[in-house]
């Protein structure tokens, strides 16, 4: 629905969208933050009969990515030809371990008891017996 000259109100379903084609807004906010109409903006465009393309911010066009990449990048020398610098050089900083885990197994004092461990016995010379046969 068109709502003066530049406002639309969009419905999708049960939700409904304001789109405001001066300050290209949309409620949706889509169109603010990728700077491409979304697809209540075109659904408004296309009711006045404009392109979308007229619409998209200029660094997504064509001519534009173009301009950028226009002239040729030099490859850069090795480091052994680079030019002197009266700058001072740059100092690595002291790169210090990071934290370990907590061993898993830990070392036990002299006079620490040992733990037993219940339930657990080696098949190593226990009788074993099939359940069909005995």
């Amino acid at each position: 629905m068109r709502n003066a000259d530049t406002d639309f109100e969009i419905e999708e379903g049960e939700y409904r969208f304001i789109v405001d084609m001066v300050r290209k807004t949309c409620s949706w906010k889509l169109w603010l933050l990728r700077g491409i109409p979304c697809a209540h903006v075109v659904c408004a465009l296309f009711h006045i009969g404009e392109d979308r393309k007229d619409y998209v911010e200029h660094w997504y066009r064509k001519d534009t990515y173009l301009n950028a990449y226009k002239y040729f990048i030099q490859p850069i020398p090795n480091m052994k030809m680079w030019p002197e610098s009266n700058n001072p050089p740059v100092e690595l900083f002291e790169v210090k371990p990071m934290p370990d885990r907590p061993k898993r197994c830990r070392r036990k004092e002299k006079d620490e008891p040992r733990k037993k461990k219940w339930g657990k016995t080696s098949k190593k010379g226990a009788k074993m017996t099939c359940s069909n046969y005995h």
